[in-house]
């Protein structure tokens, strides 16, 4: 069986499916992905990714970053406007991107631009990732504004638990 069991981090995750389709899992959801698909994973949300149908040849992309690559500094103003927000919206675990609009499309180049960057190794490419992961992150702040807005309060005691005993 190809797959990541049960974690969670307190990175944010931002992955791309380069072949094959997987099964994402979340304490209160599945999502079926295929080859193409980009998908964002909040910080601290508990999850597991599976190979669809226990299929060989699934390869992803995963790239985990600290809010502090681009926010700077702790408590600055990145931070507390563009990050913290998110983080702490308990709404917002997981939001998919398929290339089925013209900002989705623009998302999933950039994050291949990335790809690409890490691949090739030019001089100063982690500041090319760096930018072009600012760029996402701005347009993924457009893409959810009213996911965002809606915040309902989650009893998050069950998966709280999950986490203790996984730990």
């Amino acid at each position: 069986d190809r797959c990541f069991p049960w974690h969670w981090h307190p990175f944010f995750e931002l992955d791309y499916i380069v072949e094959g389709e997987i099964e994402l899992r979340t304490a209160d959801n599945v999502y079926n992905l295929k080859k193409g698909d980009v998908f964002f994973i909040n910080s601290g949300v508990m999850h597991s990714v599976h190979a669809k149908d226990k299929m060989y040849g699934c390869k992803i992309y995963a790239h985990l970053f600290d809010m502090h690559f681009l926010s700077g500094t702790y408590n600055s103003l990145f931070e507390q406007k563009y990050f913290l927000p998110i983080i702490k919206n308990q709404d917002f675990q997981i939001y998919l991107i398929h290339s089925d609009s013209h900002r989705r499309i623009r998302m999933i180049q950039i994050f291949l631009r990335m790809i690409e960057l890490n691949k090739q190794e030019p001089f100063g490419f982690e500041f090319e990732i760096r930018r072009e992961l600012c760029n996402f992150w701005c347009m993924l702040l457009e893409e959810t504004a009213d996911l965002r807005k809606q915040n309902t309060e989650r009893n998050t005691i069950d998966v709280d638990r999950l986490k203790k005993m996984i730990k």
